[in-house]
Parts: structure tokens; C-alpha cells; sequence
């Protein structure tokens, strides 16, 4: 008879951590696309199409890989016997090999995407971004390597120093790019003040743009350390987090848009109000100069008191729908 699985083990915690974080990537993914779609029929630029494809790739590729995990906890803990269960999940399998791949590639798009984006804000610079490309083509290099030693499984041991170097060169990544990111932001921010272009009154500015990127790109960096750190142990346990990186991920980049999105609504939402304000105060002052002769009044006044008496006058308000446009 079949024993059960183990209650906490790794592999399946680590799916089950994965898939709570893919159930929420789908509601951020879609959030995304809704206002990806509706800032393309306004305004389309080459940028944003690649951005906007890109994260339907990611989601397509998290959706897989999540797919994939779940079907090696049914081969490795329902299907498989017990007394080989261990076994399975270093066997030369195809799901094996396509999660590690589907992981890696994943990685690579989110990095290539880190460097783009660095690249636009620093006008096209190709010097300030070469550190980042060489970086990143390494990473490639190395998971390639890693993904031919799982083929190879009797000589991974002769190269364990390189595949654990895999973790500490993506953190370096995603720790190098959007630092560059956000001090260019922010320096621009500076200049803007100093100049007197920025708005001082403005709720969206390069500095909360910079602000929501850093943010954003924490969650992933953190991960990584506690992956690194939990490496350095040597904890089994490290699979937990490898295995929450691809949907978490796309969770960064699809945060980065709605947080941006949200903060643009806002603002708009503000001037509107203020507008409306202004308007209304405009007109009470053009009434208030146009005030007739006493003479006149008295006499609008007898005739206005007649009219009130039949249909009475209602304040002037500002309705909800006028605040909200």
C-alpha cells in the first residue's frame, strides 16, 4: 500500500506557493492588458507594443509553468509508488527538463526587459547599458550550461560552483538595472525642480515614477536574496522560492502598470475637480460684477419674491458626476 506524501515537502509546497501566486498574476495580468489595450487606441508606439506583447508572453509561459508543476506533483506523489518517489524527480523526464527551461526563459525575458526599459530612459544610450547586456548574455550562457548538465546528471558535481553561481547573477540583474533606472529617473526629477518645469502640485512625477519601479522590482529582489540565502544553507527548501520566481515575476511588471496607471487616474480626477472649482468661481465673480443698480434690484427683488412663492429656487451644488469628470 501506497503511503501518503509528506505534508511539508518541498516540491509540493513550492507548487502550491506557486499556483496561490499564479491565481494572482491572472487578476494583475488581465488588469494590465485592459489598460495596455486602452492606452494603444490612443497613443501606439513601438515601446509600449513591445512591452504589451511581452507581457502576454509572460503570462503565457507562467501559465505553462504552473501547468508543468502541477503535473510533476501528480507524477511524483499520486502516480509514482512511494518506494520510488525520491527517484522521479531526478529522472531524465520531459517535464523535468521543459519546467527548467520554461523557468530559464522566463528569467531571460524579464532581464531583456529590464535593460529595454534602461535603455529608453537613458535616450538610447548604448554605453550606459552594456554592463547590463554583458551581464545578461553570461545568465543565458550559464543557464544553458545548467539546462545540458540536468541531461548529464553524472557530471553536474564537477561544476556545482558554477550552477549555483545561476541565482547570485540574476540578483545581480535585477539589483544593477533598476538602480540605473531610478537614479536617471530621479536625476531628471532634480533638474526639472531646479529648472521650475515640475509641478510642484503634481501627484505624478518622475520621482513616485522611479518610487513604483524600485517598489515593484523589490518583491523579485527579495526573493532572490532569500533563494540565495536558503542556497548558502544548503536547505532543501530553497525549491519553495525557485518555484514562486516565474509568476512573481510577472507580478512585478504588471504592479509597475497598474500602480502607474492608477496614480495618472488620479491625478486627472484632481485637475478635473479643480477645473470645475475654478470655473464655478469664475462665473460667480462675472455675475457678481454684473449686479444691477439698487433701482433695479428692488424691483427684480419684488418680482423675484412673487416667483418664489409659486416654485421655490434650489442651491447650487456640485454634483457627485461633476467631481468625478
Amino acid at each position: 500500500m501506497d503511503t501518503p506524501p509528506p505534508i511539508f515537502d518541498p516540491n509540493l509546497v513550492a507548487t502550491l506557493m506557486e499556483s496561490l501566486i499564479f491565481g494572482m498574476y491572472t487578476w494583475l495580468f488581465f488588469r494590465t492588458w485592459l489598460i495596455s489595450r486602452r492606452n494603444s487606441l490612443r497613443r501606439r508606439s513601438p515601446a509600449a507594443n513591445v512591452f504589451q506583447q511581452t507581457t502576454v508572453v509572460l503570462y503565457v509561459l507562467a501559465a505553462f509553468h504552473v501547468s508543468v508543476s502541477l503535473y510533476r506533483v501528480l507524477q511524483g506523489f499520486v502516480y509514482t509508488p512511494a518506494d520510488v518517489r525520491m527517484g522521479y524527480w531526478y529522472e531524465k523526464r520531459w517535464e523535468h527538463i521543459t519546467y527548467f527551461a520554461v523557468h530559464s526563459i522566463m528569467s531571460w525575458i524579464g532581464q531583456a526587459l529590464l535593460i529595454y526599459r534602461c535603455f529608453l530612459i537613458y535616450g538610447s544610450n548604448w554605453l550606459i547599458v552594456t554592463p547590463s547586456i554583458i551581464l545578461w548574455l553570461f545568465t543565458v550562457g550559464v543557464s544553458l550550461f545548467c539546462n545540458y548538465l540536468w541531461n548529464v546528471p553524472n557530471i553536474a558535481s564537477n561544476y556545482s560552483n558554477l550552477l549555483n553561481s545561476l541565482i547570485p547573477l540574476t540578483l545581480a540583474q535585477h539589483v544593477m538595472t533598476p538602480v540605473l533606472t531610478v537614479f536617471r529617473l530621479l536625476r531628471q526629477h532634480h533638474e526639472s525642480r531646479v529648472s521650475g518645469l515640475q509641478d510642484s502640485n503634481s501627484r505624478i512625477n518622475l520621482r513616485t515614477v522611479s518610487m513604483v519601479i524600485l517598489e515593484s522590482t523589490m518583491i523579485y529582489v527579495v526573493l532572490l536574496i532569500t533563494t540565495v540565502i536558503l542556497q548558502i544553507m544548503g536547505s532543501e527548501n530553497r525549491q519553495i522560492p525557485t518555484y514562486m520566481s516565474p509568476p512573481t515575476l510577472g507580478v512585478c511588471f504588471s504592479l509597475i502598470t497598474i500602480r502607474l496607471h492608477n496614480l495618472s487616474l488620479g491625478e486627472t480626477r484632481e485637475k478635473s475637480i479643480i477645473f470645475t472649482i475654478e470655473n464655478r468661481l469664475v462665473q460667480s465673480t462675472t455675475d457678481a460684477e454684473d449686479t444691477p443698480t439698487p433701482e433695479l434690484r428692488i424691483s427684480e427683488s419684488r418680482s423675484e419674491l412673487s416667483g418664489a412663492l409659486q416654485e421655490p429656487k434650489s442651491p447650487i451644488v456640485f454634483s457627485p458626476t461633476e467631481l468625478e469628470s
